[in-house]
């Protein structure tokens, strides 16, 4: 008799029909139905007939002894179960067949080891029941939380998130069996898995290709991949996954195009103003060729001309299933849906754009290892003197190697030497491999700041340092990594007189911006007063009408204004960003320099490190020793490096 009561002995293979649909029924759904759905249910209530209940339609019966019984496993849910179970037994049915449900027993085990992810620092275990449900069914359950990098990143440091003690917390609720720290490889599933060898996880969003390989892995594993979606999209709300999606997409090089022209459609375009949407597809074939707002609807055949690759769909439906069916019939495109559970699906994108963000790292790096080889080679063949500076120093003196999430070399040279430079590398880097540009030389009248650059042409990764040329710049620049050369002039000895050149010199500087091919006034926002953005306007248009050329000389002119003056004691970088030109470093600080080392290349330090880090403002040796908060430790010129950020 004990067996009639443990409800799924022997059923791993067997279709499942729920024998009553009373509060019984309600039970076996609220606890068991998202894991072991009913392909059916059957009520002796003739009026029930035909209906459906949890999404699961109601039958005869007498359908019972119709169907093939060895396939199936009839479950009565109702609280006087002896006459339904002698009912069966007369229509043919053998007890074997037969369990009964009792909601007076504990909760009857599915998976020896359950495991979701989820941000928890912000919810009860009301606002998590659809977790703690999927626990009871678990003889143990794991719950993975982001490490507080992950957490620093998505949210910064003013949340004040601690896993430490996030992790005693969780430990007192007696659903919880152990808790594990993650970091950004272990946001993906499989990765996940080998760890610990779960046989059920629960998913929050079906997050594209990543998704389908999740998926995959899952199966062929034997694991369990069990949606925790909601029926509905719940709204955008404050660490939106949908936004971080389409954050990831690099929109100069790929193309967005929306499923669907129904109410999620428009709530998307409401939501998602600043979303550069190509066209819309849909499937009713009465809107093709008609306009969904400003976008032409087109028919799903469309995908046909696209390049996968480059080309993301994002679903604008509460039924995604279909739609993802009907666009693998064109091709393996990348895709994104509304509908999502937040606090998991916030974690599976990000795993999604971290390991987007470390592929680009890693590249970056090996690229820039060749940059700064080369830069080595030739100034030691012809003696000049450089000196690595800023956050490349950084990673010398505190790893020995590149800071492990910065994307750019940075380095000084004196006037004198730079000089020498460019007419070196007028012969050898001008080739398909090296490509070096002052300024000036982008081409097309365009211009980006006064930062002389050594390109690497061989590959392109995604970067948005010259976005604001696009359009404009003749040279090929765009995503292609590079070295950058801060020129060191002169600083006038008179403290009077340089801050009158420098002056001069950020003026002119904001005429030239004028020239540049995209303005973005919205960076400024909340730096600048409204007085000194409209000032900064004014300038733009006013330098727009006045040759580049002749700016650039200007501004030449009064950088180099006091290098004639050999009685000089400090420098200042010409090159450096704009808003602290004006500060001066003393020659001292540099003289012979010394050495250090990145990843193995033996490279020119200045020969005071502390006090040049001190005049540039980040506090000396001691401070550049500690790592700076999690929120800012990411690749600055990564197109997606500004990741939103949810306070």
């Amino acid at each position: 008799m004990s067996q009639l009561f443990n409800i799924f002995e022997d059923s791993d293979n067997r279709n499942i029909v729920l024998f009553g649909t009373g509060r019984y029924a309600s039970y076996y759904m609220e606890v068991y139905g998202k894991y072991r759905k009913p392909i059916f249910m059957v009520d002796n209530n003739s009026g029930k007939w035909g209906n459906s209940y949890f999404g699961c339609e109601i039958k005869n019966p007498q359908v019972l002894s119709k169907i093939n019984i060895d396939r199936v496993r009839i479950i009565i849910a109702v609280k006087d179960y002896e006459a339904i179970l002698q009912q069966l037994k007369e229509i043919g049915i053998a007890e074997e067949f037969i369990r009964v449900l009792r909601v007076d027993q504990p909760v009857q085990k599915l998976y020896e080891m359950g495991y979701a992810m989820a941000i928890m620092d912000d919810k009860g275990d009301e606002q998590l029941e659809y977790i703690r449900n999927f626990a009871r069914v678990c003889k143990r359950f794991v719950i993975g939380i982001p490490n507080d990098l992950i957490m620093g990143r998505l949210y910064t440091e003013a949340r004040g998130y601690n896993s430490n003690i996030l992790t005693d917390s969780l430990l007192s609720r007696e659903w919880i069996d152990d808790v594990v720290t993650l970091d950004y490889s272990h946001l993906r599933y499989p990765e996940m898995h080998k760890e610990l060898q779960f046989d059920a996880c629960l998913y929050g969003s079906t997050y594209g290709k990543e998704f389908e390989s999740d998926k995959k892995y899952c199966m062929e594993q034997g694991v369990e991949f069990i949606s925790a979606i909601p029926d509905r999209r719940l709204g955008k709300v404050p660490g939106d996954p949908l936004e971080l999606g389409i954050d990831n997409i690099h929109t100069t090089t790929k193309k967005i195009v929306i499923y669907g022209t129904g109410l999620y459609a428009q709530k998307f375009l409401q939501e998602y103003p600043d979303c550069p949407v190509a066209y819309a597809i849909d499937s009713n074939p009465d809107l093709w060729g008609n306009t969904f707002g400003d976008l032409i609807v087109y028919s799903p055949v469309k995908l046909r001309d696209e390049v996968i690759d480059n080309t993301v769909v994002i679903i604008c439906a509460k039924d995604y299933d279909n739609i993802i069916s009907t666009i693998h019939e064109y091709g393996d495109f990348h895709y994104l849906t509304m509908v999502y559970r937040q606090e998991i699906a916030l974690l599976e994108n990000f795993g999604v754009v971290e390991h987007d963000e470390q592929d680009y790292i890693v590249k970056a790096h090996n690229i820039l290892y060749k940059l700064v080889e080369e830069f080595k080679s030739v100034c030691d063949e012809y003696g000049l003197h450089y000196y690595i500076i800023c956050g490349s120093l950084i990673g010398v003196l505190r790893h020995q190697d590149m800071v492990p999430w910065d994307d750019d070399i940075d380095i000084a040279m004196p006037r004198a030497d730079y000089n020498k430079l460019k007419k070196i590398a007028k012969k050898r880097w001008d080739n398909d491999t090296f490509k070096f540009l002052d300024y000036k030389d982008y081409g097309g009248g365009a211009f980006l700041d006064c930062m002389p650059r050594l390109f690497y042409l061989k590959s392109k990764l995604p970067t948005k340092v010259f976005k604001k040329v696009q359009g404009k710049a003749t040279a090929d620049v765009a995503d292609r990594m590079f070295l950058d050369i801060y020129v060191m002039d002169n600083a006038h000895p008179n403290p009077k007189v340089h801050s009158f050149c420098m002056g001069c010199m950020k003026g002119i500087y904001n005429l030239c911006m004028g020239h540049r091919g995209v303005k973005d006034y919205s960076e400024y926002e909340g730096y600048v007063s409204k007085g000194i953005l409209m000032l900064m306007k004014t300038l733009h248009a006013i330098g727009s009408i006045l040759p580049l050329q002749f700016l650039i000389w200007m501004y030449e002119c009064f950088s180099q204004s006091a290098n004639w003056n050999k009685k000089c004691d400090s420098y200042f970088m010409n090159s450096c960003a704009i808003t602290c030109i004006e500060r001066t470093f003393k020659k001292e600080f540099f003289e012979e320099g010394g050495h250090g080392m990145l990843h193995g290349i033996d490279v020119k330090i200045p020969k005071d490190p502390d006090g040049l880090f001190t005049a540039m403002h980040y506090g000396g040796l001691a401070s550049i020793m500690n790592y700076p908060p999690y929120s800012i430790r990411k690749p600055s010129h990564y197109f997606n490096c500004d990741i939103e950020i949810w306070r």
